[in-house]
């Protein structure tokens, strides 16, 4: 991340030092233009022109900072050629103004040794012509005088230069930080991608688990339709974890255009006093080659927006995962009443009770082992959910990162409305010929102070989006409740597959006894059936708490709703009554039975595709 900024930076400095160039040989004109005013020669001081724009262009071609070094004593030595040039003219002591504007277009080229270097560059010209040549500085040839001035304008350009010198160096130190935080954050969310993977995979071992006890009892065309929808999931989940990373690539986009967006604005706020930008939103008019960095400037306020799209999509995922619980609930139901009405059947068929024993008491094994896996993989949920709520605090520290570099704009701004105030009292000695400028500087104090509003702004709705997750915390912990009591149901259920178990073996040591142990496994069935009863309960319970869920999730909604999960439908109360339908089961020996199944939401669907 590292190489990357710095290789930004450089190509930054590259582009500014082309552009400098080109502004360097536009200002030769205006030295021509001065020296035919003020009636000196237009030969000499033009030539001098066309050498500082020469040095300009070779600093240029080498890519290094002694070029940027060199181009930046191209710009200023073109304003000693205007200075020079008005040489007896009333406009002289003005054109001292250009060296200001020129020093604070340095930073353009992103080298805070460039603003040392020209400010003292700045310095020794004003000395050295004060003493040697006065008449090229000032219209005044008193030494006492022309001295006096070169302390004022120094004191002017060490305060000018140091606040560049600081606002660069806060730049720079502003994009490593971001730099880190964007590393981090790719970071938290390739843990976050990874521990939803394993949440993924943990709960398809346990519907697994689960399939695996039932099929036990049902039909190879039964296993083969299972695995066909195992394999659907799959691949949802596949195209599920595709669309988290492209979310994730979008987002690291337009971090970085947002902090190309704030040096950019910057850049210009210091390099043109009368054009710089602040505020979040830039409502008038710009000229033509500003109207980039307008529509920049309001996108990155946009930034802040997808950022928080983009907390309430995960939250979705969180109600995904809740609803894939609550439909396993609901199968395992249907599952225990079949497998009720398979031991009535088998009641019926005692004359192959032995046989029939034998091949119980294997499944019944089979099904006592596939439960204490499932009691594992429910534990191996529990601890993914855990981390899940160690990334959710990852995700709130990355938020207070965020807040301080807000506040690194608002000392910004600060620093603006202070440099502001400087050129206002520059304008106001300048007297007359200064009020122009005084009228742009009051305009940038304005802008200075709205840019800290809207960082104000900024910072509180990073704090609302703090106590949001701290809320989505609580509610994956509940979350994780319920998983506890589904690893106490699944412990249930072991228990009564054993009952099964010691059963079937009684069975089989004799045709006398198989009456007797078939009402005694009849019994134990009919318990089975009353167990997993108080399972749907537990497993419609789950569902209330996804619904809960959902309403939470429901209060983060940011921007439109097409930019957002919360227009997804919530799916009702699973369990419900009044959302099933009757479907006949398969016909076994001479009975036929009709139970009652959950008839498929379109919600839930939607979510289990997602």
């Amino acid at each position: 991340m590292t190489d990357q900024l710095t290789d930004k930076r450089a190509t930054r400095q590259v582009q500014a030092a082309d552009q400098l160039v080109y502004g360097s040989v536009a200002l030769i004109p205006f030295t021509l233009l001065a020296a035919w005013i003020a009636d000196n020669n237009v030969l000499i001081l033009g030539g001098a022109a066309v050498l500082f724009a020469a040095v300009s262009f070779w600093g240029a071609r080498l890519r290094s900072v002694a070029g940027c070094i060199y181009v930046g004593m191209g710009l200023i030595g073109q304003a000693i050629c205007i200075t020079a040039a008005l040489s007896g003219h009333a406009w002289q002591i003005d054109s001292h103004m250009l060296f200001f504007a020129l020093l604070a277009v340095c930073i353009y080229l992103s080298e805070p040794v460039v603003i040392l270097a020209m400010a003292g560059m700045i310095a020794l010209h004003h000395l050295g012509l004060s003493v040697l040549m006065p008449q090229l500085a000032y219209p005044s040839s008193d030494i006492l005088v022309n001295l006096e001035r070169t302390a004022l304008h120094g004191v002017i350009v060490v305060i000018e230069a140091a606040v560049l010198w600081s606002a660069l160096r806060r730049q720079i130190a502003a994009e490593e930080d971001v730099a880190k935080i964007g590393a981090q954050a790719l970071a938290s969310a390739d843990e976050a991608r990874t521990a939803l993977a394993n949440t993924e995979t943990a709960q398809a071992r346990v519907r697994t688990a689960l399939r695996e006890a039932e099929d036990a009892k049902t039909t190879a065309e039964t296993a083969r339709k299972e695995a066909e929808t195992e394999t659907e999931k799959a691949r949802a989940a596949d195209r599920h974890a595709r669309e988290l990373e492209q979310v994730e690539r979008a987002r690291k986009a337009k971090d970085e255009a947002e902090i190309t967006m704030v040096v950019s604005a910057l850049g210009a706020a210091l390099h043109h006093l009368s054009q710089g930008r602040l505020t979040s939103k830039i409502n008038e008019t710009f000229p033509a080659k500003y109207e980039d960095l307008c529509r920049d400037f309001n996108l990155a306020s946009e930034a802040l927006q997808a950022a928080m799209i983009l907390v309430k999509d995960r939250a979705g995922t969180i109600i995904s995962d809740v609803f894939a619980i609550e439909q396993a609930a609901d199968n395992l139901a249907r599952r225990t009443e079949a497998q009720a009405a398979t031991l009535e059947e088998t009641t019926a068929a005692i004359s192959q009770i032995s046989e029939h024993s034998r091949t119980t008491s294997v499944n019944a094994q089979e099904a006592s082992r596939a439960g204490g896996d499932a009691k594992e993989k429910a534990a191996v949920s529990e601890r993914v959910v855990q981390n899940a709520i160690g990334k959710m605090h990852k995700i709130e520290e990355s938020s207070g990162e965020i807040s301080k570099i807000v506040r690194l704009i608002e000392d910004i701004a600060f620093q603006t409305n202070l440099l502001a105030l400087n050129a206002g009292v520059e304008a106001a000695r300048a007297g007359e010929a200064g009020r122009g400028f005084s009228v742009v500087a009051s305009e940038v104090r304005a802008l200075a102070l709205r840019s800290s509003e809207a960082a104000k702004e900024i910072a509180d709705l990073i704090a609302t989006s703090r106590d949001q997750v701290t809320d989505g915390v609580r509610l994956v912990r509940e979350t994780g409740a319920a998983l506890d009591g589904i690893v106490a149901a699944v412990e249930e259920i072991s228990g009564h597959v054993t009952v099964i178990d010691s059963s079937s073996k009684e069975q089989s040591l004799g045709i006398a006894e198989s009456s007797e142990a078939m009402k005694h496994l009849e019994g134990v069935t009919q318990q089975n059936a009353a167990m997993f009863e108080e399972t749907n309960s537990v497993t419609q319970s789950l569902a209330q708490q996804a619904q809960h869920l959902a309403t939470a999730i429901g209060s983060f909604e940011i921007g439109s709703s097409d930019d957002t999960p919360a227009h997804r439908r919530t799916p009702p109360a699973s369990g419900s009554k009044a959302t099933k339908a009757e479907v006949a089961m398969p016909v076994v020996g001479n009975t036929a039975l009709a139970l009652e199944a959950p008839q498929a939401d379109p919600a839930i669907s939607d979510w289990e595709n997602f």
